[in-house]
């Protein structure tokens, strides 16, 4: 699955006049549910936004030389340093995706586990 680092957090954010019906979906299942969306920035970038228990988070793609040196498997209660901020696993799950609509710039598949 590709790496992607999260922003956004506790900020606003916009997607100006893009069409909710261009984006694509991915609805994932494990204790509860949660949804990824995919589309296209306005200045053509690939963008997903993780909708997870009320929080909403951009995804963009990390270039090779800003993406961060630590590795999955993750444990609960690490905390990880990325571009001056820390953060701490707080949970590690794996997920099924349980449905799909449109076309990812990634391979998903019905059934699959990820985490």
């Amino acid at each position: 699955m590709t790496r992607r680092c999260c922003s956004g957090s506790g900020t606003r954010s916009s997607w100006g006049e893009s069409d909710p019906d261009s984006w694509t979906r991915a609805l994932f299942l494990w204790s509860r549910f949660w949804d990824e969306f995919c589309g296209t920035s306005q200045k053509g970038a690939i963008s997903w936004v993780s909708v997870d228990e009320g929080d909403v988070v951009e995804q963009i793609r990390v270039s090779d030389e800003r993406m961060p040196k630590f590795r999955p498997p993750f444990k609960p209660g690490e905390t990880l340093e990325y571009e001056n901020s820390t953060y701490t696993v707080t949970e590690v799950e794996q997920a099924e995706c349980i449905a799909l609509r449109g076309r990812f710039d990634e391979e998903l598949q019905v059934g699959e586990a990820y985490g």
